[in-house]
């Protein structure tokens, strides 16, 4: 049995928070304040090379690394700008507290720059930091952290194989919250999203468990894309299938046939139309 999880190996904690390569910072720039260092983190989650962190807005830190690996805490800012947290570190049954601080500063074209503290004597330690790229609202990956530390069960599963795979989508229209999506015989695939957005190209299945979908796409606002996505699907005991994006391995959640699958291609007027809507 395989269990639904990210199987990888577990990140060094200090090297968790390393999410752009090492630049050189401008000789002129100035420290954010503690205030704007809570404003730019509060209530926000950091995405980082592998894992996350999570700063709650009442101080509460949870971070992860990996399928085993947690960090539970309280995080605060400094009035020199520095970002940090103390926190307990657990992979698998091992527990150690940590704490790890980050300077933040802007230069004079206000592009804001961090460097982890220990290393913030050196100009090229310093990175650039996006805050619209690396920082999301909300929570969103609280289901990895509560996988992680023990307090979501993980489903013991085995991974569909490609020939059954095949079997389930073969044919059918899988039901998109935003779209339709159909799966012909011969391995062809189109898709509608919106009214006015359409995809086509090929569709296959592995004996990893993987459905994919290789496709150019084409809406009214953008030119042509081509893009690749697959999604994991595993069965447990029960019988029951489950299915995660293929780049979120512990995003799983129960995925049913029957509600989410159309015979046939009900679909295939409206892909036309729209298609033919945007090809003039």
């Amino acid at each position: 049995m395989k269990r639904l999880g990210h199987i990888a190996a577990a990140c060094a904690l200090f090297s968790a928070g390393s999410v752009a390569s090492a630049e050189v910072i401008p000789t002129t720039y100035t420290p954010l304040s503690g205030q704007q260092v809570i404003s730019l983190f509060h209530d926000k989650t950091w995405a980082w090379d592998k894992g996350h962190a999570y700063f709650g807005p009442s101080g509460n830190f949870q971070a992860t690394t990996g399928p085993d690996d947690s960090a539970t805490g309280k995080w605060y800012a400094t009035s020199t700008g520095k970002l940090c947290f103390n926190a307990r570190w657990s992979s698998g049954p091992h527990e150690s507290p940590s704490k790890r601080c980050w300077q933040h500063v802007t230069d004079d074209s206000g592009q804001l720059w961090q460097a982890p503290v220990g290393g913030t004597g050196q100009r090229s330690n310093w990175t650039r930091f996006d805050s619209a790229e690396q920082l999301t609202d909300g929570n969103p990956r609280k289901h990895l952290y509560m996988t992680a530390s023990g307090q979501r069960d993980r489903i013991p599963a085995s991974r569909l194989g490609a020939e059954d795979l095949a079997q389930i989508y073969a044919n059918r229209t899988w039901l998109w919250d935003d779209g339709q999506a159909y799966f012909a015989p011969d391995g062809g695939f189109n898709a509608t999203v919106g009214d006015a957005s359409y995809g086509a190209g090929r569709w296959f299945t592995n004996a990893q468990g993987h459905l994919c979908i290789s496709s150019t796409w084409h809406s009214s606002n953008d030119a042509p894309a081509r893009s690749t996505r697959c999604w994991l699907h595993a069965r447990d005991d029960q019988g029951n299938i489950h299915q995660t994006d293929a780049e979120d391995l512990t995003a799983w959640y129960r995925f049913d046939p029957e509600a989410k699958l159309r015979p046939g291609n009900p679909n295939a007027q409206r892909f036309a139309a729209i298609r033919t809507k945007l090809s003039r």
